[in-house]
């Protein structure tokens, strides 16, 4: 297991770590975590999170969702834009490079990845997708997927064109991918804005090696339960137990303080001048009624001033609106997302999920003894013991926490290699 990063900065805790899986032989997924260096970065652009999963043959997929998360991070910082529009254009200025190498190398060719991005700033939040990778939000108790799946199953739900409902849907391979970075020298990004992030809020990006195996309501509750690095290291091994029929890349991140934004008073800011437009057209077109009152009436020059007033007015009044139209315009081109959360699952530990990690924990017991694993069963039967005892005491959620904890140091040893392979 590769713990690319952990830390915790500016009031933000965060872990990312990627595994090969146990039916691959090699990572063709790549993570990246960002952090903002200085108070200025974190307010203008903020912690940057990445989650790509490649596609090709040999190293095409390695070298595509590397080039993914290194472009996207290069083209980010250093675009002068707001975060929004800088994520979008650094997305689709990685799929340019990917299509181009794609392209030069017959090697490379066809190559493509997915990926999915955080930008977590004071207050607020931005989401960008292309392609089956995910990000969720846990918040009381309830864990949102906030992104859409651009794969064939998810657009023909979506369409619901053959009026098929879910039995139908079965049958439809869930791996086929409508939309990811490389294939096409154009791609169109999802981007959603988040404004009300609260203290406690967590978010996990994930590649399908996660998602595909691990049930949403786990992923919830595991992420409710644990810190961040330890509830990635647990997802993993989740993943894995499960068959780890892929590679598995986690990103959790959690709002620890919710700090001031900054963007929040510029955004009032820019409402200002659309509320005066409000106002200025209504009062534009009672001048002007008044212009022409006082001419037909009194034929003096006064109806001339007041004219005048109404067209500035009017002017004011029009520029504003037609500017804020043609900004809606720009996001919904963009493919700003205008629905969600797309499926949500409740995450709070409970009874059944404290028994699927103590009959987890169970089988890798039995599974090891038997076969004389080289593990050392003390360290995990301690955990385990531990476990029994809250739960028959009635502390569910502690008891889930201990078996998770014994689940963890049994997949750790299992993964060391010193220590991997039985006696």
């Amino acid at each position: 297991m590769q713990l690319q990063a952990v830390g915790s900065h500016f009031g933000i805790s965060f872990a990312a770590i990627t595994h090969v899986g146990m039916r691959r032989g090699n990572n063709q997924d790549n993570v990246l975590a960002a952090p903002a260096l200085t108070a200025e970065q974190w307010r203008k652009q903020g912690h940057l999170f990445v989650v790509a999963d490649g596609m090709g043959a040999h190293a095409a997929g390695e070298l595509a969702s590397k080039l993914a998360t290194d472009v996207v991070l290069q083209t980010y910082r250093k675009h002068p834009g707001p975060p929004q529009q800088a994520l979008v254009e650094a997305i689709q200025e990685a799929n340019r490079q990917i299509h181009l190498r794609g392209q030069a190398d017959e090697e490379f060719r066809g190559m493509g990845t997915t990926v999915c991005a955080l930008v977590l700033l004071p207050g607020r939040a931005v989401l960008a997708n292309v392609g089956d990778s995910r990000i969720y939000r846990l918040r009381q108790g309830v864990l949102e997927q906030l992104t859409f799946d651009h794969s064939l199953l998810w657009e023909l739900r979506a369409a619901n064109s053959f009026g098929w409902g879910e039995d139908q849907l079965v049958g439809i391979p869930r791996n086929v991918i409508t939309r990811s970075l490389g294939p096409h020298p154009e791609v169109k990004v999802d981007v959603y804005c988040l404004t009300d992030l609260q203290a406690g809020d967590t978010f996990v990006l994930c590649s399908d090696g996660l998602s595909g195996p691990v049930p949403d309501d786990q992923i919830g509750k595991v992420v409710a339960l644990f810190p961040p690095a330890e509830a990635a290291r647990l997802l993993v091994h989740l993943a894995n137990y499960h068959g780890g029929p892929d590679n598995i890349s986690v990103i959790v991140a959690r709002v620890d303080k919710v700090e001031a934004s900054p963007s929040g008073r510029t955004e009032k800011a820019k409402r200002l001048p659309i509320f005066a437009a409000a106002l200025a057209a209504p009062s534009a077109l009672l001048l002007a009624f008044l212009a022409a009152w006082v001419w037909f009436v009194h034929r003096t020059w006064w109806a001339f001033v007041a004219l005048a007033g109404a067209l500035v007015l009017g002017f004011l009044g029009v520029v504003p609106l037609l500017k804020a139209g043609r900004k809606r315009e720009s996001l919904s081109e963009e493919g700003v997302l205008r629905v969600g959360p797309y499926q949500s699952a409740p995450a709070s530990p409970d009874a059944p999920f404290a028994e699927a990690l103590a009959r987890a924990l169970d089988d890798l017991l039995r599974r090891g003894m038997q076969e004389k694993w080289r593990v050392e069963w003390e360290k995990v039967q301690k955990f385990y013991d531990e476990g029994r005892q809250l739960w028959a005491q009635g502390l569910v959620t502690r008891a889930a926490k201990a078996y998770g904890e014994g689940f963890c140091r049994l997949m750790d040893q299992l993964f060391t290699p010193s220590s991997k392979q039985p006696s």
